[in-house]
């Protein structure tokens, strides 16, 4: 949906005169909209590339009109319609929420290219190409700026749409000032000129070409609206099927971060060479997997296919499509094919997941988990063909932890994190094993550090954990970390101490972001646990 905002808004931050994104009209105070997807001009253009080619300049205004009707029908996210009066003033709402909405988002990037005095040619050619040729109006008797101001007289007579919603004020999730014009300008203008280099692919039946007029088109706008530019840059890249390098598509979600984007805004329609799925690879910012899920569940959490759906297309930005399916099945079937009973998964799982024990859990609830995982990699990847992991009889199979770099045991020697004195594994040690025995040891010493207190029932929890049941869970855990994967038991054993809120030292806390950093995670991956750490 172009239209649907966030659940959150800004007022008087740096959008003021300004407008969304660094260019507005002046005199308007307008709180911040965080769109979903493309808007203004470059999600007008969108809407008349979708669109069958209006045969004349009043179908081509009535679609402007559509396109506007469109968002108004829209309900924005986090509605209070079902409250009363009473309860929206006592809570702070009211029925004002939308004031400035898509027509004057749309009336500002219209008024800042005529603002602009720019040749009448440019802002054809940026139009015709965003809008993949779906409207010329030169060949209509219109000027592209005679074009412009029709869809101005149309945005300037809509009535503001009111509708329940929270009343605008400063929003914690984003208090930055969009960047001025000078700051970003730069940026954007290299982006466009690297378009003149060879592509990295593009399909060969693309609607529109890229040509250097339009380039150029693009540049002039640029120079007066970099952000406006940015986005019809990406419209028309879209537009033109060309295929962008991972490379480039990072720097694209870092100007739209800049700019207080959506990620929505540049993946969507965007045409990526993505790297081959690979479940070993780390490349997320948060929590993964079967770990990831265990943290979704709430109490009003039903284990629900639908749930499962959204942890599985939860890919991180930047993330090859199906990853997230990807790593989550990877776990999933590394767990079937283990030893444990299923008496142990669904403890595991219930106390990862701070549920009920017998509420969901045991290969039943993993096979299901698999399939829904499959139903995602077969739409978002539809060449994946998932590997079956093995079960690992011992500490002799980590190919896995070695695709990852992660066999520096100097790393952890220095951290105090390896070192073994069990005589087992010493023995693994000696007889050249693979496998990084030390990163093992680290995370079972870890485990055995706390089992006391998870298995004391004295820990806090929604769902306490009795003294036989905690014993089961860390017999399972240990189970993982040596016979099925460290990764993964390191992941649910970090679930299981935020289910269970099991108090942490800071020197306990340092130690866990040392083994994450071994095993690849993201910055705030070990961090979900930091609330724990006791201070004074």
């Amino acid at each position: 949906m172009t239209g649907r905002h966030e659940p959150y808004s800004v007022k008087g931050q740096g959008v003021g005169e300004q407008g969304v994104g660094g260019q507005g009209v002046g005199g308007q105070d307008p709180y911040y909209v965080r769109y979903d997807g493309d808007f203004g001009l470059s999600g007008l253009a969108e809407a008349f590339a979708l669109a069958p080619a209006p045969e004349h300049p009043r179908a081509a205004r009535g679609l402007v009109t559509a396109k506007l009707d469109a968002y108004d029908r829209e309900t924005p996210v986090g509605t209070v319609a079902h409250l009363g009066a009473d309860e929206r003033r006592i809570l702070g709402f009211d029925t004002s929420h939308d004031e400035w909405g898509y027509a004057d988002d749309l009336r500002t990037d219209v008024r800042t290219l005529l603002d602009a005095s720019l040749p009448d040619e440019t802002i054809r050619l940026v139009w015709r190409a965003a809008a993949e040729d779906g409207w010329d109006p030169a060949e209509h008797g219109m000027s592209a700026g005679d074009w412009l101001r029709s869809v101005e007289e149309i945005c300037a007579a809509r009535e503001p749409r009111r509708i329940p919603g929270r009343r605008p004020a400063p929003s914690a999730l984003w208090d930055a000032r969009p960047p001025s014009a000078d700051a970003v300008r730069g940026d954007v203008v290299a982006e466009i000129r690297a378009c003149r280099e060879r592509p990295a692919g593009s399909r060969p039946a693309a609607p529109a070409r890229l040509s250097p007029d339009i380039l150029s088109a693009l540049e002039e706008v640029a120079v007066p609206a970099p952000e406006l530019a940015f986005r019809l840059l990406l419209r028309t890249l879209k537009a033109c099927a060309v295929r962008i390098d991972k490379e480039r598509h990072d720097r694209f979600h870092a100007l739209a971060d800049g700019f207080g984007h959506h990620a929505g805004l540049v993946d969507t329609g965007l045409d990526v060479a993505w790297a081959p799925l690979d479940p070993a690879r780390r490349d997320t910012t948060w929590d993964f997997g079967l770990s990831a899920l265990a943290g979704k569940a709430r109490e009003d959490w039903a284990g629900r296919r639908e749930d499962i759906r959204a942890q599985a297309e939860a890919d991180d930005i930047g993330q090859t499509p199906g990853s997230a399916a990807a790593v989550l099945l990877d776990d999933v079937l590394r767990l079937l094919r283990s030893q444990l009973t299923d008496a142990a998964l669904s403890a595991l799982w219930c106390a990862a997941a701070d549920r009920p024990r017998g509420t969901t859990g045991g290969r039943e609830w993993l096979r299901l988990i698999a399939e829904v995982c499959r139903v995602r990699l077969r739409e978002a990847a539809p060449a994946y063909v998932p590997v079956v992991p093995p079960v690992r009889a011992g500490l002799d199979d980590s190919a896995p932890l070695a695709r990852r770099g992660l066999d520096d045991s100097a790393a952890l020697a220095r951290r105090g994190l390896g070192g073994s004195t069990d005589p087992a594994r010493q023995a693994l040690d000696e007889s050249g094993s693979s496998a990084p025995v030390d990163l093992v040891d680290a995370v079972l010493r870890e485990l055995r550090e706390v089992a006391p207190v998870l298995t004391s029932g004295t820990v806090n929890s929604r769902c306490p954990v009795p003294e036989t049941e905690g014993t089961e869970v860390m017999d399972a855990l240990e189970h993982v970390v040596t016979h099925v994967d460290p990764d993964l038991g390191f992941r649910l054993f970090l679930r299981v101490l935020a289910a269970l809120s099991v108090p942490l030292t800071r020197e306990r806390y340092e130690r866990y972001q040392a083994i994450g950093e071994r095993l690849g995670y993201g910055e705030y991956h070990v961090s979900c646990v930091d609330y724990l750490v006791e201070t004074g």
